[in-house]
Parts: C-alpha cells; structure tokens; sequence
C-alpha cells in the first residue's frame, strides 16, 4: 500500500447552535467547504493522483466558558468528496468518490466583540475506504486539519463571564 502525504488548504462556512447552562455550553454545528488538498505518487509509469473537492463535518459540542473564551471538544460525522486521476502516456482517466466517517476534535473560541468570535480547532477524521475504477480500494483515510475561523452569532453571546 502506498501512504500518501495531503497538503492543502480550504475554505468555507459553520452554522450552529448553542445552549448555556451556568459555564456549561452544549451545540451542534454543521459546517462544509470546498477544498484544494492534493496529493501525488509516480508507479509502474503512471502517475495517482488523489484531490478532496470539499468536505463537511455535523458535530455536537460540549464546553467550559471561562470569562470570554469557551474551550470545548466536539465529535460527529465527516464527509469529503475524493477524486483520483490516473494518468499513463499522457491519458487522464478520473473517478470520484464519496467517503464518509466520524470526526473529533478540540476548539479553543474567544469572543472579540458582544457578537463576534475567533476561534483554532482541530480535528482528526476518519473516513472510510471506496473502491476507484471497479479495482483499487483507499482502505481507511485518516488526516487532521487544523481550522481558523471568525463567527458572528445571532442573538445574545454564549460566553459570560464566571
């Protein structure tokens, strides 16, 4: 089997929701992008190539609100769109696939402002194997990304102070 090393980047948006009890903070959010992370590998003369499209994640949330900062860890269900292309002598043939898993992962988020928020994640997913072209099966795809984001929320801020 070969391991491949993805790189890339990606762009998108969350949505949420979030419940307050005393500095307990419980929420699920859903969140999707497209992406550019890619990866290559040369054997036998042909050339793999593998490119997640987008991705998505629909988790739940359980929190700390400590002053202005929520500190809390997440877990749930994963998605990316795959496509491999295989090319040999010049000639491209491409399939793409849907993989779908489970994530988790931790956030640290600090309110700026009454309605808006920063906030670093990271999570680590793991996505099921489809088989490409009727033959080659993936097997297992694991990776972490590590997530920056900005959050304006509708309605009165999560976060009081304790």
């Amino acid at each position: 089997p070969f391991s491949l090393s993805q790189k890339g980047g990606f762009a998108g948006g969350t949505i949420g929701y979030n419940w307050q009890q005393g500095p307990v903070v419980f929420g699920v959010e859903a969140d999707a992008a497209w992406a550019d992370i890619s990866s290559s590998v040369t054997a036998f003369g042909a050339t793999f190539s593998s490119k997640i499209e987008d991705m998505g994640t629909v988790r739940g949330r359980i929190g700390w609100a400590v002053n202005n900062v929520l500190l809390y860890g997440t877990g749930g269900y994963a998605w990316i769109d795959n496509k491999i292309t295989a090319t040999l002598g010049g000639v491209s043939i491409s399939d793409s696939k849907f993989h779908s898993g489970w994530t988790v992962g931790a956030v640290v988020e600090a309110y700026i402002a009454p309605q808006w928020s920063v906030k670093g994640e990271y999570l680590y997913r793991s996505l099921g194997g489809e088989t490409y072209f009727g033959a080659v099966n993936t097997g297992t795809l694991n990776f972490h990304t590590v997530q920056l984001g900005v959050n304006y929320h509708f309605g009165a801020p999560v976060v009081a102070k304790y």
